[in-house]
Order: C-alpha cells, then structure tokens, then sequence
C-alpha cells in the first residue's frame, strides 16, 4: 500500500490478483493534478452574487457509486458520494455547495473566491476505486462593481479665484473603470483628475466623477465654490458697566463656507486662561461675564475665522467702582515739633475722585479736591487719629484711618569739637550724646563704616588716623550729626587730592588739588606729568613744585596723554595721590590748499591728522560727510554725479581730540567733470577695440597661412573624402556583377535613420527607395580645405567597405554619354576627417572614388574647390 497518502488504501490491495489496479489507483490519488490553459474555461461573476460552476464531466449511469471533488488552486474545498450534497472545508461552509447534477454552487461570491476551479469523478467498481476523471478548469473572475471613495457626494470644495485647483476622484472596481469629469453634461477631464489651472467664475458649479466598468457605473457629485472671507455684521461695542453687574456681548459674522468658528480674548489672551474665565460663558460668538470687577476692565477681542481666513474686532469694557484706598498709604505718621507735614489719603476710583473728607479724633477739619492735607508748625495739638473719606460720581469709599504722633526731635547734649589736634601714638577720645522723644539711636560713620557707641575711643593713633569722623543720633522723627575732623601730628603729610586738570592752551594743563594735612610741618608739593602712549608705555616725565595747591604744566608735546599725579613733601617723608591721565588739548590746524587735480580732490598734509573727512553741501545748504580717508586726496568718481555744481571742504580727524576748522570750500563743476569722464571712458572703449582687432587680424592671418599650406599639400594628392563608398561606372559593376554578383545590404540613409537591402541581380532590387537614398549622400572635401556639399544622384554606384564587395545596378537614373575609366586608390592614405560634425557621425562608414577628374564629376558634386585639385591631379 506504500505510506503517505496511500496507506488508507492498505486494507483494499491486500489481494494479489488486485495488485495492478490497486498500484494504479494508488497512483491516480496522489499525484497532483496540473491544468493546461489549452482546456481553461472561464467564468464571470459579479461580487456579492451567486455563481454556478458547471462541471463537464458525466454522471456515471449508476448514480450511486462514485465520488465527486471540487479543488480550488488544487485545494479541495468541496466533495460529494452519489448524489449526496457533499461536505465543504471549514472555512467555506455556508458559503458553496453542490448544485444540481455535478456542479459547484458559489453563494456570494467575494473577491477571494476568484481562482481555477476543478472537478473529478471517481467511480468505484466492487468498492475499488478507479482513477480519477479531471474536468477541463474553470477559471473564476469576480468582477467588482465601481465605487468612489474621494470626493464623497454632495461635497463642497472651493477654490479662490485666479489660483489653481486639482480634484481628484479615487475608484476601485473590477476591471479597473474608465473615470471622467463632467459639468452639465459634457465632459471637462477623460482621468480621474479634474485640474483648473486658474479658477475663474464660470467654473463654479456642480461637477460629477462618474466611474464605469462592465458590472455598473457610480456617480459623485460635487459643488465647486468661491469662499467669502469672514467679515463682521455685529460687532460689539464699547461698553461700560459698574463693578458687580454683569456684561454681554454677540459677536456675529459672515462667510463661506459658513462654518465659522469664534473665540474671544481679554487683552490678546484668550479668555478662558485668565481670571475673567471663571466667571464668562462663551459660546457661539457669545460672552457673557458675571459679577464684574474691576479687573475686567480692558480690551475684548473676538476672533472669528473659518478654513480660508481670520477676521478681528475690538471692543472696550470700562469698569466702574467706588474708590478703594491704596495700600501705598501710611498708617502712623510721626512728626517733629516746629516742622512742617503732610497726610496723604490715595485711593484709586473710577470716575475719578472729586472730593476727600478729613476729620480728627472723630471732628471735621477740612474737604479737599485732593488727596492731601498740609500741617504747618506741627504742634503737640496736631497728634490724634485722622479719617479721610475718598468720594466719585458713583458714592463714597470706605474712610481709612491713620495716627499721627508729635515728638520732639533729636538734640546733641554732648557735641564733639570739631577739630582735635593730637599726635600719634596717643589716646583719641570723642564723645559725643543726644536726646530724644522717642529715645534716639547713634553711632559714629568713618571712612564708610558704622560704629555704635557714644564715645569713639582709639588707644594709639596711627598715620591712617587722620581724617573726618561723624556723629550721628537719630529717632523716627528726625536725624542729626555732627562733624570731628581729627589731624595726626608729627608724622608725614597726608595726600592730597587732585580735583581738576584743565586745558590752559594747546601744550598746557592747570592742575588743581586739594591739600591734606601736613602733619605738623611746613610742606611743599611736586607735581609730575609723565607723558603715556600704548606704543611706548613710559616716555618723558616732567616736574614741577610749588607751595601752592595749583600749578600749570607747559610745554607739553602735541597730542599727547599724560599722566598726572602729586606729591606732597615734609621734612617726615611724602604721600602720593591718585593718578589721573588726561590727554592735552592740542588743536589740529585746518587742511590747506584744497583744489581739484583732475578727477581727485587733493589738498596740504595735516600735522597730527589720522584721517580726513570730507563733507559736501545739500540742498539744505547744511554739510553733510561723504567719505573719511585716510589720506590726503579724495577720488570724485565715487559721488553720484548731480547735474548742479557741489561744495566740498576737508576736516581733519584725530580722535579724541576735537576735530579741525574745515577747509576752504571748493566747488566742483560737474558738468565738466562728467565730460571728461565721458572722454575717458570713450577712449578706453576704442582702445580696448584696437585690440580686439588687432588679435583678430593675426588670427586670421595665421589661419590663412595655414589653409595655404593644407591646399598645396593636398594638391600633390588623390584623396577625396566621402561616405565611405566608392562610385563606379555601369560597365564596372556589370563586370563586377557577372563575375560574382553579391547582394548589397546596409546602405544607410542619415535622413531617415534607415538601412536599405537590394540585391543586383535585377529581381529583388529595391530601386526606387535606393534611388532616393542616394539622392541624400553627401560628398565633401576634407574640413581643413573647406567643406562643399553636392548630392551623388546619377548612375554610379556605391560599394561599401565596411564587409563585402557590394554593388548596385541603378538603371532608373539618368546616363551621361561619356564614358569613364576607373581610377585606383590608395586607400590607405584616404583618412576620415573625425573633427567635424559630419565626420564624426559618419567616421569610416563610407568611402567615395571617382573614375577621373572630368569636368562633369566636378559639376555633379558641385564643389567649386573639388575642381581645382581634380584638375590638377595626377590621376
């Protein structure tokens, strides 16, 4: 029985007198079965309906005993015994069945279902099975009905005037439909794309995508439209409103399409982000606040937009409140007995304040338009607790309360003398009291710093003792000091201070300081300039002394920087100040000798200048610069050129030091300047011309020179360049014929891109589209000796040297009554010119010969130049 697919047969072949019919049927059952397309049937259905799949094959006569199968793809999806229904596959139940006699039945067939289907009979004889009897296959095609996916029906597209516009209409059907546009009608695209390249009014309207194929046509209809930009027909308006009210505002627009969106925003923030959101409604254009404070006061915007644009209005929202007092305002007040105050009463309203009500301790003392109330000669009477009442239009605000207290200010019961006088290393005591109501504070300040204590006490004094030391006593009611300055003596004097350096002309300084204490001895003071440059770091130092605090430095160098600095001297040492630099104020003299040197403004070298400016008058007689250069001449080209006069000068430059006087005027006729500019230009055109010219005519000289020497070479030989075939007489190719006739093939014609084959044997020859090729060869000389064309349309004959001998009979062209001789070659020297354009195409294709150099071949290739080296050939 064999295993596999053969082994459920085992109980079956188990007899030997069986044995051949059991390994034939073995063999039939498990081989697969392959169908030719030679018997292929086809059958077509529609997706969704039912389809019969008839099987040819006959019923045995004995209805009972035999088995009948259904394979799709060679998968068995159906089987049946006799005239039983039969069983499907899992995955097919409900789906296919058997229908009357051997057929298979497909009840809604789906897009998956289109395969080859096969049946085969299996008769048993005496419960043995035969060999299977396979149908012809059945090819099933499931066609599909179109249907359009984009656009839907009854869409709304639209398209803005002038600009260009493409729909698309997807489909799917089987076999692929045939989709067109239409427009009342007719038809405006034959694809599935309707592409306007610029939309104009006429093409608004209904379109239609229509899709067809054999099982049924589809149809999508839809509205091209221009769009309308959103624009406002309520918008809102300003309003006001009273603090704790409510406001609403509609916001209503128009436009297509008219699905318009809204939003609106307090103060370019959108509304439902901010404070005012807890308590607004939006909807639908729509803004409803409640409980207004006023915080919302400020601008509202709606937004309203749809899928081609945005349009903005504004409105403001003015709320109004009571006045609310401001917590700038001061509660207690505490004021000095003699002294002059004060009281303020902010508030903060809408409308604005137009009175204020004041009292103390409960009594009225004045109304005011303002916010304030003056006390003069604040005394012990004016203390109590003040109320002030803030009114508007709207009412009154709450009052607010403050207290004033009268106190008396600081005094100095113990104040320190304001000079000591003591020497180092010994005990420095100041003292120093006050009293006040309320109990005051007080410290000492010293060179910036804050010491606390009544007395200021130094153990030994030192050198750096030396200096101002303050007394300050304070309250909150005033504050006071007072001033010691205490001198250090016997020791070196203390340093001075300068306070101004000024120019005193144009190589002076006048220095000016203040002086320190001199330590108990007479001192003298040395002023030094040393003169600074970042080239040369440290240059001549200069000196001068005095006993004075102001001293002149003269003789300075020009444009110098100086640093500056003083020494103060006593008989115990010296003490230096601070350094100051400063620059001497050396003024640059005015550019001289301006005038006009051709096309360039030139003047006199400026001592000490870095640059120069140069201005031009405007219109407005004011001048204004132009250019700076670093240089002593300025190039006119680069102004644009007026048509009036301008005024030039010069300003010499050499920061930081303050600029020079300008120069003279000089005034420029332009005019003449651009004339001779004109002038210029024209005669660098013609010289550039010569030139040219000149590099022409060698050129030429040259080439003719060497198309001289070409032609007398080519005199002394034969060659003339062609095709690449050569030219007989009849004679020839009948000699050549009747010897060895042999077809001619591939003559190409560069016109037509074509190849002609004929033979000469006067059968098979193609004559007359020949002839017109031949019309179309071209003969020319070598490049180098000029090209001339002519057309080689008499009776010759072309004999291709690419492969074999070929030639051709043309017995329809015209004869001429002479007769020729034919001219042998030296093929070997002819060349092919590769250089030009013809000679490349056509390099080694053809080669061309000619019998002799006769007058009537000249005059066939009508070349002019041809004829003069023919006839002066050797040939």
């Amino acid at each position: 029985s064999g295993r596999g697919r053969g082994r459920g047969v085992s109980n079956i072949c188990h007899l030997r007198k069986r044995a051949l019919l059991c390994r034939l049927w073995w063999y039939e059952s498990t081989r697969e079965f392959t169908p030719t397309d030679e018997m292929m049937r086809t059958h077509w259905a529609r997706k969704g309906r039912p389809a019969t799949l008839n099987c040819t094959l006959k019923a045995p006569t004995d209805n009972t005993n035999f088995s009948l199968e259904w394979r799709r793809d060679g998968q068995l999806v159906h089987s049946a015994y006799g005239t039983e229904p039969g069983h499907s596959s899992p995955d097919l139940q409900g789906r296919i069945a058997r229908s009357d006699s051997l057929g298979l039945t497909i009840h809604s067939v789906q897009r998956e279902d289109e395969a080859v289907y096969t049946c085969s009979i299996t008769r048993f004889f005496s419960n043995t099975p035969t060999a299977p009897i396979v149908g012809p296959p059945v090819r099933l095609v499931v066609n599909v009905p179109p249907t359009i996916t984009e656009p839907a029906h009854g869409e709304v597209i639209f398209a803005e005037e002038g600009k260009a516009i493409e729909i698309k209409c997807a489909s799917s059907a089987v076999p692929p439909p045939e989709v067109s546009w239409m427009k009342n009608g007719k038809i405006v695209s034959g694809s599935n794309v309707l592409n306007i390249p610029s939309v104009t009014v006429g093409h608004q309207g209904s379109y239609s995508c229509l899709a067809a194929n054999s099982e049924g046509r589809v149809e999508s209809v839809i509205e091209l439209r221009f769009p309308k930009r959103v624009h406002f027909d309520y918008p809102p308006q300003n309003k006001t409103v009273v603090a704790g009210s409510s406001s609403f505002w509609n916001c209503h627009a128009m436009g297509y399409p008219d699905r318009i969106s809204y939003e609106w925003k307090f103060e370019g923030i959108p509304v439902k982000t901010t404070a005012v959101g807890l308590r607004a409604h939006t909807g639908n254009g729509e803004l409803a606040i409640r409980d207004v404070k006023k915080e919302d006061r400020g601008l509202y915007s709606c937004h309203a937009r749809n899928i081609f644009g945005e349009s903005v209005t504004t409105a403001f929202l003015d709320v109004q409140y009571l006045p609310e007092i401001l917590s700038s305002n001061a509660e207690v007040y505490t004021l000095a007995v003699g002294t002059n105050a004060t009281l303020k009463c902010a508030a903060d309203a809408n409308p604005k304040v137009t009175m204020v009500n004041w009292t103390r301790n409960g009594h009225f003392v004045a109304t005011k338009e303002s916010d304030t109330l003056d006390l003069v000669n604040v005394s012990a009477e004016d203390s109590g607790l003040y109320a002030c009442e803030v009114f508007n239009s709207l009412g009154r605000g709450d009052p607010f309360e403050m207290h004033v207290i009268v106190a008396q200010p600081p005094a100095f019961t113990i104040k320190p003398p304001p000079e000591i006088r003591i020497r180092i290393g010994e005990r420095l005591d100041i003292r120093c009291a006050g009293f006040a109501d309320p109990s005051p504070i007080q410290y000492w300040i010293r060179n910036q710093e804050r010491t606390s204590s009544e007395d200021f006490v130094i153990e030994k004094v030192a050198y750096e003792d030396d200096g101002v030391y303050e007394c300050i006593v304070s309250n909150a009611v005033a504050t006071v000091k007072t001033e010691t300055r205490v001198h250090v003596e016997e020791t070196r004097p203390q340093p001075p201070r300068i306070k101004e350096v000024m120019c005193d002309s144009d190589r002076a300084l006048r220095i000016s300081w203040d002086e320190g204490f001199d330590g108990g001895h007479p001192q003298r003071f040395i002023t030094y300039a040393e003169e600074i440059s970042e080239d040369e770091p440290s240059r001549m130092e200069r000196r001068a002394e005095t006993d004075h605090s102001e001293v002149t430095m003269e003789n300075l160098s020009p444009f110098g920087k100086y640093r500056i600095t003083i020494e103060a001297v006593n008989r115990l040492g010296s003490a230096n100040s601070t350094a100051v630099d400063r620059h001497v104020c050396t003024q640059l003299s005015s550019p001289e000798d301006p005038r006009l040197d051709r096309d360039r403004l030139v003047w006199q070298p400026v001592d000490g200048a870095h640059s120069y400016r140069v201005e031009m008058k405007n219109g407005a007689g004011q001048y204004a610069q132009v250019a700076e250069v670093l240089h002593p001449h300025f190039s006119i080209s680069s102004i644009s050129r007026p048509s009036d006069d301008i005024d030039l000068r010069i300003i010499g430059l050499r920061p930081p030091f303050p600029p020079s006087r300008p120069s003279r005027p000089v005034t420029i006729a332009m005019r003449e300047t651009s004339q001779d500019g004109q002038l210029v230009v024209a005669l660098g055109a013609g010289l550039v011309f010569f030139v040219l010219l000149a590099i022409i005519v060698l050129l030429a000289r040259k080439n003719s020179s060497k198309m001289r020497r070409k032609e007398k070479n080519a005199t002394n030989s034969p060659t003339f360049h062609s095709y690449g075939c050569s030219v007989h007489t009849p004679q020839i190719v009948r000699q050549m014929y009747n010897s060895n006739p042999v077809p001619l093939a591939n003559i190409y014609d560069p016109h037509t891109s074509k190849s002609y084959t004929s033979l000469v044997d006067g059968k098979s020859t193609r004559l007359f589209e020949l002839k017109n090729v031949l019309r179309r060869v071209f003969c020319r000389l070598d490049d180098d000796m000029g090209a001339e064309w002519s057309e080689a349309s008499r009776d010759h004959v072309v004999r291709c040297l690419d492969g074999p001998s070929t030639s051709l009979r043309d017995s329809t062209l015209p004869s001429r009554s002479r007769s020729r001789s034919i001219v042998q070659y030296d093929h070997e020297a002819l060349s092919i010119e590769r250089e030009s354009v013809v000679g490349d195409m056509l390099r080694s294709k053809y080669f061309v010969s000619a019998d002799d150099a006769h007058s009537a071949l000249i005059d066939e290739l009508r070349l002019s130049r041809l004829r003069k080296e023919f006839h002066q050939s050797h040939l």
